[in-house]
């Protein structure tokens, strides 16, 4: 047993009897905004565009009841919406131009049901067909494109290069070095020989050594006396 309540006055026992219980027109099992029963509230379609019981303008955040807050709700009074795919608060069928959301109208979209949460440009989509180019797009000279046009690659290209010409130069400088210091060498050695004593003339084994003695590699040591016994028999 309990107590008759009646808080909207209009006669009815709130537990039993009344079916609406802030007497707005909308009955309690649809009513979501159940509040002041004595606000003096009517629903109506101007204020109440989804029959929630829930005023637009101060309760109501999704004002068609589609499931997409109004803010994010491209069509606000939607009156049925069987597919969004792009939850953008449109139905797909007679009132979304563009269901996937990418900026390309369905008419002119390869991917009318893609990606969504990106826009078509110039850099994702090149060939403007509302394919991302990274992810969806099967036309090679678009992928191509979209690979050339990348960050990554190109950063990829420009150190690759980089690193060929300062390898180069390195190279070229050893190289012109060597020479120089390969012509040093054989004058030196051609300048001692010469300021030796002809009576004693040493032999190429011995030259060998005393190259190896100031530090040079047996190989080159042996080249640098070879080639000033070149010189040596081209002179005589």
């Amino acid at each position: 047993p309990h107590s008759h309540t009646d808080n909207d006055g209009d006669g009815c026992d709130d537990y039993t009897e009344d079916n609406d219980l802030d007497n707005d027109g909308i009955a309690s099992i649809f009513d979501n905004c159940e509040g002041d029963p004595t606000a003096g509230w009517i629903s109506t379609i101007s204020d109440d565009y989804d029959g929630d019981g829930c005023e637009d303008a101060t309760e109501d955040w999704d004002d068609d009841g589609d499931g997409v807050f109004d803010v994010d709700d491209k069509c606000q009074t939607s009156m049925t919406v069987n597919s969004d795919f792009d939850r953008d608060g449109c139905d797909d069928e007679t009132e979304d131009w563009d269901d996937d959301g990418d900026g390309v109208p369905d008419s002119a979209d390869s991917c009318p049901l893609g990606m969504i949460n990106w826009n078509s440009n110039s850099d994702n989509d090149i060939d403007g067909d509302g394919c991302m180019d990274s992810i969806e797009d099967n036309h090679v000279s678009g992928k191509v494109l979209h690979t050339l046009r990348s960050n990554a690659f190109m950063t990829l290209i420009i150190g690759s290069l980089t690193v060929l010409m300062l390898a180069g130069m390195v190279l070229s400088t050893r190289r012109e070095r060597g020479r120089s210091d390969f012509a040093d060498q054989t004058w030196s050695v051609e300048e001692s020989m010469h300021s030796a004593s002809p009576l004693t003339p040493e032999t190429p084994e011995k030259q060998v050594r005393d190259l190896s003695d100031l530090g040079y590699s047996p190989e080159v040591a042996k080249a640098i006396v070879e080639n000033e016994e070149r010189a040596r028999r081209d002179r005589n």
